[in-house]
């Protein structure tokens, strides 16, 4: 465990059970300053709770990894609490050939680590991690692989007071991911939009898959917004996935430039948020309790 995210200390706090923290993001589990700090008597933050995302698809969510990519981005955490992350990778057959060896670049966060291994054609690995922050891909083979990925993330996120709560939306297709046709020469189409107003973390998987009735899967562009400012700005190859975790969480739009066919964004989302029952029923946003 990591003791400078979980047992609440203020930074100076001499007490054995704390270590200075890292940084100082908004939602990190921290007891105010003027609680006392208790030798020998590690403490549990009342507003911090625990909540778990997964990526899986019937087993495995499958990840295509294009032939002679070096660093093909897998998945991303943009979020600053702790977490446990269980991974179970597995090189997977499903293109038509023999499955591939794939080259698998696991990087955590807080203690910063990097863990290459090398996953043979048709096999299998576990990972148990602290903090994970991306899982990068290498295929230096001749054709297509594809990568397995079973992953259950365990993680801590604090809402702003001992009487809220935590739950989990889900935008799926029943064990897959929901289809969103994409018009050619779109820019911008709006995918999901919050307007909710408490804390959230969000898991995202995106796919570029192929629309029925169209030729071919086509690049996609989309754009992941957060409260904070964050924009992330990537491309899904056509048949590509890739999965992100972010913080309060607030839009998902997708464009498709190009003329050649109509698009398809494939979704899972997985929306864990702070909800408080305490009476106050205002929809103003300015109200950081509810």
């Amino acid at each position: 465990m990591n003791s400078s995210l979980n047992c609440g200390c203020e930074e100076n706090c001499s007490c054995s059970c704390c270590t200075p923290l890292k940084y100082k993001a908004r939602d990190i589990c921290q007891i105010p300053q003027e609680k006392p700090c208790i030798p020998g008597s590690p403490r549990k933050d009342d507003d911090c709770r625990i909540a778990r995302h997964t990526i899986q698809g019937g087993t495995f969510r499958s990840f295509i990894i294009f032939s002679g990519a070096t660093n093909q981005v897998v998945f991303e955490d943009y979020t600053s609490n702790h977490n446990k992350t269980l991974l179970t990778l597995r090189s997977l057959d499903t293109t038509g050939s023999a499955a591939v060896p794939l080259t698998v670049t696991i990087t955590t966060r807080n203690p910063k680590k990097t863990i290459i291994e090398t996953i043979p054609g048709a096999r299998t690995r576990s990972f148990q991690v602290e903090n994970l922050e991306s899982i990068t891909v290498a295929n230096s083979a001749a054709i297509n692989g594809t990568l397995g990925v079973i992953m259950q993330k365990t993680f801590c996120i604090s809402c702003s007071g001992q009487a809220d709560q935590i739950d989990t939306h889900t935008i799926n297709g029943s064990e897959t991911l929901l289809e969103f046709p994409v018009s050619t020469r779109t820019t911008d189409q709006v995918v999901f939009q919050d307007y909710t107003c408490n804390h959230n973390k969000t898991l995202i998987q995106v796919r570029s898959g192929q629309l029925a009735g169209e030729p071919t899967a086509v690049p996609l562009p989309i754009e992941i917004n957060t409260r904070s400012g964050l924009e992330i700005n990537v491309e899904i190859p056509a048949l590509g996935t890739r999965a992100f975790q972010v913080e309060d969480f607030e839009s998902l739009k997708v464009s498709n430039p190009g003329g050649e066919a109509f698009g398809q964004l494939n979704v899972l989302i997985q929306k864990t948020f702070c909800i408080c029952c305490d009476g106050n029923t205002s929809l103003d946003c300015r109200n950081k309790r509810c």
